[in-house]
């Protein structure tokens, strides 16, 4: 293939073929890793020369530095987001030219790179790989650095290797601990958004019991509640038909609602859990909290992603823009209902099971 490739995923090269690294100024992969890898690449987003209606990929141009020469001459390509020994990854493509095509045929083939997914239209592809490369990135350089935090705040919460002194240096770890926590749920929650952005969230669809999943994880978030002074109600339908879901995802769309009804529910208020049958025969979720309920304006921000929602109430955060996400990857409706001081009510609408 005259065309250069090169494929990585997050910050380790897997494969550059000869047509990349000679495009560049290197001799191998090797010599790419030793000046640097990707640290030694310029890429920047670029304007494709292809037709505005292209879907191929993420227009970007790439330029290498020389401590001897200086950077290279910037050169077109596309990056692409594949799967690579079944994981995915990112493929950056030199856009052919004639006499790049003319001068390497004699270059190695690259092995076949499959998509992941049929491809998103015109920019909206570009923006979402590029945002998932940058996420991965991202995430790969906090997560080694926040777990030492969160692991060394434990280990002198429990005091092993001595007494700390005083009783307030116990509470600023323990809220150092919390703080970290939130940060890798943060970066957890940006990690799942970008899989469902770009179509690469593994779901493994499958009849789902309901009722057992929803008892499940009041007994996992009881403690809060008990914390926050909220008592959680549930009220299950019998015979309830099983739903076609994710079970992982399914069980965090479940635990989100009810984490966010305590939240927003007044001190010794309560949560209510419910499930039900509709007309239609559809299987209905339902979580209502007992507070004093989100105006429009609220909703509208709670929905949007990552933006810091305060409850009047409670003080906490509240975002749905990622619950609202799951549930419709899990081919199911959400809706959000508020009447003032009635509370919030959050739906999950399942589409009736479809006889066989």
């Amino acid at each position: 293939m005259p065309t250069g490739v090169l494929i990585y995923r997050l910050d380790r090269l897997l494969y550059a073929n000869p047509a990349f690294l000679a495009r560049l100024g290197y001799d191998s992969l090797h010599a790419l890793e030793h000046a640097g890898g990707l640290d030694a690449l310029y890429v920047e987003a670029g304007v494709s020369q292809a037709s505005s209606t292209s879907q191929a990929g993420t227009p970007v141009t790439i330029s290498a530095g020389h401590e001897s020469s200086g950077p290279s001459t910037p050169a077109e390509a596309r990056l692409f987001t594949i799967t690579w020994d079944g994981e995915s990854a990112l493929a950056l493509i030199f856009a052919p030219t004639g006499h790049l095509a003319s001068e390497q045929t004699a270059a190695a083939p690259v092995p076949p790179v499959p998509t992941t997914r049929p491809p998103l239209a015109g920019h909206a592809e570009g923006a979402a790989n590029a945002k998932a490369d940058l996420l991965a990135r991202i995430s790969h350089e906090v997560r080694a650095p926040l777990n030492t935090i969160i692991g060394f705040a434990e280990v002198m919460i429990g005091e092993r290797f001595g007494a700390l002194g005083n009783e307030r240096y116990v509470e600023y770890l323990k809220d150092i601990r919390t703080s970290g926590e939130r940060v890798t749920a943060v970066i957890n929650d940006l990690t799942e958004l970008s899989r469902i952005e770009t179509g690469t969230l593994d779901l493994a669809f499958a009849s789902q019991n309901l009722n057992e999943l929803v008892e499940s994880c009041v007994t996992v978030m009881q403690p809060q509640a008990n914390r926050e002074r909220i008592i959680i109600r549930t009220s299950l339908a019998h015979s309830l038909p099983p739903v076609v879901a994710d079970g992982r995802t399914l069980r965090q769309i479940t635990m989100n609602l009810i984490g966010n009804s305590i939240h927003l529910a007044n001190p010794a208020g309560q949560v209510i859990v419910s499930t039900a049958l509709s007309d239609l025969g559809e299987v209905v979720l339902r979580v209502r909290d007992t507070g004093q309920g989100l105006n429009d304006n609220e909703v509208a921000a709670a929905l949007e992603p990552f933006r810091a929602l305060q409850s009047a109430d409670s003080g906490s955060p509240v975002n749905l823009s990622l619950t609202k996400a799951l549930v419709e990857a899990n081919r199911a409706r959400f809706h959000v209902r508020s009447a003032g001081r009635s509370g919030t009510l959050i739906e999950v609408v399942f589409p009736r099971a479809v006889a066989r």
